[in-house]
């Protein structure tokens, strides 16, 4: 991530998967889980970065805004990013 995280993030409305949905889930660590909001019971708001050299996007995790807020660029308004 750049320092432009906060300028390039767009937020990205995602369906909630159940736990009753029988398959064994990806256990991952809490710094490589992607930064979420819940939306509604339903959905949940993710964020996309766009990798111009890649031509991909790619989910903000929670060791991106840790990284961000380590540098004099990491603010949005002046204001320190958040962990959901």
């Amino acid at each position: 991530m750049n320092h432009q995280l906060c300028d390039k993030a767009l937020p990205y409305l995602k369906p909630i998967l159940r736990d009753d949905i029988g398959e064994d889930l990806l256990s991952i660590s809490e710094e490589d889980s992607v930064v979420d909001i819940e939306f509604n019971e339903d959905l949940i708001i993710t964020f996309l970065t766009y990798n111009s050299e890649t031509e991909a996007f790619k989910y903000i995790q929670k060791r991106d805004l840790e990284l961000a807020q380590r540098s004099t660029y990491g603010y949005c308004n002046k204001k320190p990013l958040f962990l959901s």
